[in-house]
């Protein structure tokens, strides 16, 4: 507030000061994720936001809610240009376009929600309770519409932040909406009551202070039985993983550091650390089964399958060893690993070069596996941002695994926001997760998103310890984003409904 009337005294961008603060907001805004976990500082990007907005007519408010998503998603995941031009589209200028319009796209967002946003006067004490709503609206939409994106993620922030105890309860988004609703109530008490902050530091104890008791709140119970696991990072550079003249080296790795863990219960290969068809390496299948049954060792190990016929092929995990089993992948990367419309985009799609990129979906219905009589749901990769799936093997499993590969994106912010991801899937289910990666960030996660034991990262390494299952369900898991998402429809009906009645009134 006091740096845009700053910039109109000084004459400085007289037009555009509310596109500078939105820019600003956009910038501060990924910081608060990891791996540079500000918490707080998203809160001050909203602040900037939604003084931006102040006064806008749809017009301005949609171009400035726009330059912050452009902001938002340009720096938070501007890292799929990566992959896309290292490891799919050789040129640089089509990667980059590419990338340029998919942020452009998931900028629409914000700007829809600037436009709504705006339509609501902050003078009115329906600001503090309406913004919230909106924002989960939007952030929920922008989590199931067509494919669903739901990276960055406001509640995502509060993980070791104030607001962590509330997320076992309303779930990362209803928690979104908790850190703007702060948000609006201290822009809201600024603008209302000049400075009088007794509203506002009674409703922000409470809320800190709420949230403070939950954290110590056991939603789940301990479960009888624990896994003697080991987590096997590898550590495959991406550039050779694919290469067949590499295949034997990249085998034998894995095979060493494996050596010495043989006696636990469960051993986890990341994604794709078999980067053949096991049907041609039968020798190493019929190896690891043969040693896995001799030492009662069940081994998970992600691999690339073939379906029943020549055309599909899967993202799996094999069960080898004391039992046997299988689970494809279900939730694809668009354009990562299969690619929507193909057929009416032939010219683009032939441009895509990144291995196992046209891949078709497991069977919805196969969501776990038993592991030594426990039940463990089983994610891959991008199936962790997706509570639909995380939890559909829930509450009956014990555990969930997630293997990934984030090599794709290199030494970029991506895997730590994988991460993070992860944890904030532990602490809504409370489960642990045992989470294997190719170079990092392998993890033993528990169930309120802590860290058990941790890798490091581009390194070979293996994770072990021991993990408690749990059983039970948190409040979140019982009954997902419905309230939330119930409560924040009728707000904007009952608001849109008392518009709609004035405006039909004052034409009599």
């Amino acid at each position: 507030m006091v740096l845009s009337e700053a910039l109109r005294k000084l004459n400085f961008f007289p037009h555009y000061w509310r596109h500078f603060l939105a820019m600003i907001g956009g910038i501060l805004f990924p910081l608060s994720f990891s791996p540079f976990d500000f918490d707080l500082v998203i809160f001050i990007s909203l602040f900037l936001f939604l003084k931006s907005l102040v006064g806008a007519d749809l017009k301005t408010a949609f171009f400035v809610g726009w330059i912050f998503g452009m902001a938002v998603f340009g720096l938070g995941v501007g890292w799929i240009q990566i992959s896309i031009h290292q490891f799919g589209i050789p040129y640089w200028a089509f990667s980059f376009g590419l990338t340029f319009f998919f942020v452009a796209l998931m900028a629409i967002y914000y700007a829809i929600l600037g436009q709504c946003v705006s339509l609501i006067s902050v003078g009115s004490p329906l600001y503090i309770i309406t913004i919230p709503c909106l924002w989960f609206l939007s952030e929920y939409v922008r989590s199931n519409f067509l494919t669903g994106f739901p990276w960055l993620l406001v509640g995502y922030t509060q993980l070791d932040g104030p607001l962590k105890g509330f997320i076992p309860l309303v779930g990362s988004i209803g928690c979104s909406g908790l850190v703007v609703f702060i948000t609006a109530t201290l822009f809201w008490s600024l603008k209302r009551f000049k400075f009088r902050w007794s509203a506002l530091v009674s409703i922000c104890f409470l809320v800190f202070f709420s949230s403070f008791l939950l954290q110590n709140v056991d939603w789940t119970e301990t479960h009888k039985n624990n896994l003697q696991v080991a987590l096997v990072q590898g550590a495959i550079p991406q550039q050779i993983k694919w290469d067949a003249s590499q295949l034997e080296g990249s085998i034998q790795r894995y095979l060493d550091l494996t050596q010495e863990y043989w006696e636990k219960d469960l051993i986890i290969w990341p994604e794709t650390a078999l980067p053949i068809f096991p049907e041609n390496v039968p020798d190493i299948i019929e190896m690891l089964s043969q040693k896995g049954s001799d030492t009662s060792t069940v081994l998970l190990i992600g691999a690339p399958t073939k379906g029943v016929t020549k055309e599909k092929y899967f993202n799996s995990i094999l069960q080898l060893g004391s039992s046997s089993d299988s689970y494809s992948k279900r939730k694809l990367v668009p354009y990562g690993e299969y690619f929507p419309g193909k057929n009416y985009f032939r010219f683009f799609h032939k441009y895509f070069l990144i291995p196992m990129s046209d891949l078709s979906s497991g069977d919805s219905l196969k969501n776990s596996l038993s592991v030594k009589g426990r039940e463990v749901g089983i994610l891959i990769c991008y199936e962790v941002a997706f509570t639909d799936i995380a939890f559909s093997s829930l509450p009956k499993s014990h555990f969930l695994v997630n293997v990934s590969n984030d090599a794709w994106f290199g030494n970029s912010i991506a895997p730590f926001q994988h991460l993070q991801i992860a944890r904030v899937r532990a602490l809504e289910s409370g489960r642990p997760i045992l989470r294997a990666t190719n170079d990092g960030l392998t993890a033993l996660i528990d169930h309120k998103g802590g860290f058990i034991a941790m890798g490091p990262q581009f390194n070979p390494a293996v994770v072990s310890g021991t993990v408690f299952g749990r059983s039970g369900a948190t409040p979140y898991l019982q009954y997902g984003d419905y309230p939330v998402l119930y409560f924040s429809v009728f707000i904007i009906f009952l608001i849109l409904y008392k518009h709609l009645r004035f405006d039909v009134d004052s034409n009599y």
